[in-house]
Protein backbone atom coordinates (compact mmCIF):
# COMPACT_ATOMS: atom_id res chain seq x y z
CA UNK A 1 0.00 0.00 0.00
CA UNK A 2 1.49 3.36 -0.64
CA UNK A 3 1.44 5.82 1.77
CA UNK A 4 -0.17 9.63 1.03
CA UNK A 5 2.84 11.61 1.24
CA UNK A 6 4.17 9.29 -1.92
CA UNK A 7 0.60 9.43 -3.56
CA UNK A 8 0.32 13.14 -3.38
CA UNK A 9 3.87 13.41 -4.51
CA UNK A 10 2.82 11.46 -7.58
CA UNK A 11 -0.44 12.99 -8.17
CA UNK A 12 1.30 16.84 -8.20
CA UNK A 13 3.75 15.12 -11.00
CA UNK A 14 1.50 13.71 -13.34
CA UNK A 15 -0.93 17.47 -13.27
CA UNK A 16 1.83 19.35 -13.76
CA UNK A 17 2.87 17.20 -17.07
CA UNK A 18 -0.95 17.31 -18.13
CA UNK A 19 -1.50 21.21 -17.54
CA UNK A 20 0.80 23.63 -15.58
CA UNK A 21 -1.71 25.62 -14.07
CA UNK A 22 -3.58 22.63 -12.52
CA UNK A 23 -2.83 22.06 -9.00
CA UNK A 24 -4.29 19.30 -6.16
CA UNK A 25 -6.60 20.88 -3.65
CA UNK A 26 -7.26 17.84 -1.81
CA UNK A 27 -6.18 14.04 -1.77
CA UNK A 28 -7.97 11.67 0.64
CA UNK A 29 -6.25 8.16 0.73
CA UNK A 30 -8.19 5.47 2.32
CA UNK A 31 -6.16 2.25 2.35
CA UNK A 32 -8.55 -0.25 4.27
CA UNK A 33 -11.06 0.50 1.37
CA UNK A 34 -8.65 1.76 -1.56
CA UNK A 35 -9.80 4.45 -2.31
CA UNK A 36 -8.22 7.79 -3.74
CA UNK A 37 -10.24 10.60 -3.68
CA UNK A 38 -8.70 13.70 -5.81
CA UNK A 39 -9.88 17.62 -5.74
CA UNK A 40 -8.38 19.25 -8.70
CA UNK A 41 -8.77 22.75 -10.18
CA UNK A 42 -6.66 25.20 -12.45
CA UNK A 43 -5.73 28.45 -12.21
CA UNK A 44 -8.59 29.19 -14.75
CA UNK A 45 -10.90 26.62 -13.21
CA UNK A 46 -11.20 22.99 -14.30
CA UNK A 47 -14.38 21.20 -16.44
CA UNK A 48 -15.83 18.24 -16.28
CA UNK A 49 -14.39 16.97 -19.25
CA UNK A 50 -11.21 17.68 -18.06
CA UNK A 51 -11.75 16.17 -14.33
CA UNK A 52 -12.40 13.18 -17.06
CA UNK A 53 -9.28 12.89 -19.45
CA UNK A 54 -7.58 13.51 -15.92
CA UNK A 55 -9.23 11.07 -14.38
CA UNK A 56 -8.16 7.91 -16.67
CA UNK A 57 -4.50 9.27 -16.67
CA UNK A 58 -3.89 9.75 -13.05
CA UNK A 59 -5.13 6.09 -13.46
CA UNK A 60 -3.06 4.64 -16.13
CA UNK A 61 -0.01 6.99 -14.85
CA UNK A 62 -0.91 5.64 -11.09
CA UNK A 63 -1.03 2.37 -12.16
CA UNK A 64 1.97 1.95 -14.27
CA UNK A 65 4.15 3.92 -11.34
CA UNK A 66 2.77 0.58 -8.98
CA UNK A 67 0.81 3.03 -6.61
CA UNK A 68 -2.69 1.76 -7.71
CA UNK A 69 -4.29 -1.81 -8.42
CA UNK A 70 -7.11 -2.45 -10.75
CA UNK A 71 -8.75 -3.07 -7.93
CA UNK A 72 -8.56 0.50 -6.36
CA UNK A 73 -10.98 2.89 -6.81
CA UNK A 74 -10.23 6.20 -7.87
CA UNK A 75 -12.28 9.73 -8.12
CA UNK A 76 -11.14 12.83 -9.23
CA UNK A 77 -13.31 16.16 -8.90
CA UNK A 78 -13.42 19.97 -8.83
CA UNK A 79 -13.56 21.40 -5.19
CA UNK A 80 -17.39 22.74 -6.21
CA UNK A 81 -19.60 24.92 -5.05
CA UNK A 82 -19.96 25.16 -0.97
CA UNK A 83 -16.78 23.72 -0.49
CA UNK A 84 -14.40 25.64 1.50
CA UNK A 85 -11.66 27.31 -0.79
CA UNK A 86 -8.09 25.35 0.68
CA UNK A 87 -5.54 26.32 -1.77
CA UNK A 88 -4.10 30.05 -2.00
CA UNK A 89 -4.48 29.21 -6.28
CA UNK A 90 -8.46 29.57 -5.89
CA UNK A 91 -8.84 32.79 -4.82
CA UNK A 92 -7.63 34.68 -7.44
CA UNK A 93 -10.49 33.25 -10.14
CA UNK A 94 -12.72 34.22 -7.08
CA UNK A 95 -11.86 37.38 -7.73
CA UNK A 96 -15.68 40.06 -8.04
CA UNK A 97 -17.48 36.91 -5.65
CA UNK A 98 -18.91 37.39 -2.77
CA UNK A 99 -17.30 35.19 0.01
CA UNK A 100 -18.35 34.46 3.37
CA UNK A 101 -15.36 34.48 5.69
CA UNK A 102 -15.05 33.03 9.33
CA UNK A 103 -11.55 34.29 10.97
CA UNK A 104 -9.73 32.77 13.34
CA UNK A 105 -11.35 35.21 16.45
CA UNK A 106 -14.56 33.61 15.65
CA UNK A 107 -15.74 36.60 13.87
CA UNK A 108 -17.17 36.31 10.15
CA UNK A 109 -18.01 38.69 7.53
CA UNK A 110 -19.58 38.33 3.86
CA UNK A 111 -17.76 40.61 1.55
CA UNK A 112 -16.73 40.76 -1.97
CA UNK A 113 -13.39 39.68 -2.99
CA UNK A 114 -12.04 42.77 -4.79
CA UNK A 115 -8.41 41.21 -5.35
CA UNK A 116 -6.20 39.05 -3.97
CA UNK A 117 -1.78 39.41 -3.85
CA UNK A 118 1.30 38.82 -1.59
CA UNK A 119 -1.33 36.68 0.18
CA UNK A 120 -3.51 39.27 0.98
CA UNK A 121 -7.54 39.35 0.63
CA UNK A 122 -8.77 42.80 -0.56
CA UNK A 123 -12.17 42.68 0.38
CA UNK A 124 -15.83 45.32 0.32
CA UNK A 125 -17.95 44.04 3.53
CA UNK A 126 -21.50 43.24 2.22
CA UNK A 127 -22.78 44.08 5.34
CA UNK A 128 -21.88 46.06 8.87
CA UNK A 129 -19.05 43.75 10.60
CA UNK A 130 -17.58 42.48 13.81
CA UNK A 131 -16.69 45.28 15.64
CA UNK A 132 -14.35 42.57 17.87
CA UNK A 133 -12.49 41.84 14.69
CA UNK A 134 -11.67 45.59 14.06
CA UNK A 135 -13.37 45.10 10.43
CA UNK A 136 -14.78 47.78 8.20
CA UNK A 137 -18.21 49.01 7.75
CA UNK A 138 -20.15 47.85 5.27
CA UNK A 139 -18.77 49.58 1.90
CA UNK A 140 -15.14 50.22 2.94
CA UNK A 141 -12.36 48.25 1.99
CA UNK A 142 -10.66 45.82 3.81
CA UNK A 143 -7.50 44.02 3.70
CA UNK A 144 -7.42 40.59 5.34
CA UNK A 145 -4.43 38.00 5.13
CA UNK A 146 -4.27 34.30 4.73
CA UNK A 147 -3.16 33.72 8.48
CA UNK A 148 -6.34 35.43 9.54
CA UNK A 149 -8.64 33.53 7.75
CA UNK A 150 -9.72 30.04 8.69
CA UNK A 151 -12.39 29.06 6.45
CA UNK A 152 -13.44 30.88 3.21
CA UNK A 153 -16.58 29.81 1.06
CA UNK A 154 -18.07 31.76 -2.06
CA UNK A 155 -21.35 32.51 -2.00
CA UNK A 156 -23.24 31.12 -5.24
CA UNK A 157 -24.63 34.19 -7.55
CA UNK A 158 -27.55 32.84 -9.99
CA UNK A 159 -27.64 35.82 -11.70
Amino acid sequence: MPERAELETAVQQILEAWNPSSFLVDLSWNASRRELRLLVDTDAGIRLHECTALHYRLRDELTARGLLDDDCSLEVSSPGVGKPLRHVRQYPQNVGRSLEIELHDGSRLNARLLAFANQTLTVQPLQPSSEKAGLAASGATLELPLERIKRTLVIPSFN
